[in-house]
């Protein structure tokens, strides 16, 4: 499935994922089972937006804080880079 942009700082895909930027130093990226807060900053220097989802462990899911699996992690930085590439800007993820 592929991710189609929703406003300038989010984008979605039929299956529920999306992923939208919320504050400078952060994004969101929501599935199914959970939503996890994504650190981001801007180098002026290469005029990138590094995005850390290597950094994220943890989510909130409907009851609680849980550790996310490690496929699901990859699955996250595997969709921050196709949703992402939607959006103004050269995000780099990390």
């Amino acid at each position: 499935m592929k991710f189609r942009k929703i406003n300038p700082g989010g984008v979605r895909r039929e299956d529920g994922v999306s992923i939208q930027i919320k504050h400078h130093d952060y994004l969101e990226y929501r599935n199914q089972v959970g939503v996890a807060n994504v650190s981001v900053d801007y180098d002026p220097e290469t005029r990138e937006i590094n995005v850390y989802a290597s950094q994220v462990t943890d989510w909130e899911t409907q009851s609680k804080t849980e550790k996310i699996p490690a496929p699901i992690r990859e699955q996250m930085a595997h969709d921050l880079k196709d949703g992402l590439a939607l959006l103004k800007g050269k995000f780099v993820v990390k």
